[in-house]
């Protein structure tokens, strides 16, 4: 990346995938271990272009750090769920596994609304 590149793209990009997948994922058109697979690249993208989320405009509402561990603690969630039901080999998650997998589901989702995207995009509701 030459100094001139645009520094938002990164992030714009990095949003829309993670809102891609995520919603693959609720329309089961994405396995739980793709999701958690490329969850995991995302938090590296995150953390290896954390001074550049300080940046994003309008900006976090919480600092660039504190929106990357909010972002690896649930993308770890996603892949523990994901480790258990590959151990599990069953397609039902085992005690309410599938309930704590639509909430953490739907808090990425609210964390990568957080991102400036280039275009207005309504958070979802609570």
């Amino acid at each position: 990346m030459s100094p001139s590149d645009p520094e938002s793209l990164w992030w714009a990009q990095a949003r829309q995938k993670a809102l891609s997948e995520l919603e693959a994922f609720r329309q089961g058109q994405s396995p739980l271990p793709a999701l958690a697979d490329s969850l995991l690249e995302l938090s590296d993208t995150f953390r290896e272009r954390e001074a550049g989320l300080a940046r994003v405009s309008p900006p976090l509402t919480m600092s660039a750090g504190q929106w990357i561990r909010e972002f690896d603690t649930l993308s770890g969630d996603v892949e523990v769920v994901s480790a258990i039901a590959l151990d599990e080999s069953s397609p039902e998650l085992p005690n309410g596994g599938a309930a704590r997998l639509t909430d953490l589901v739907s808090a990425l989702v609210d964390l990568v609304n957080e991102l400036p995207g280039g275009e207005s995009a309504p958070p979802e509701s609570r």
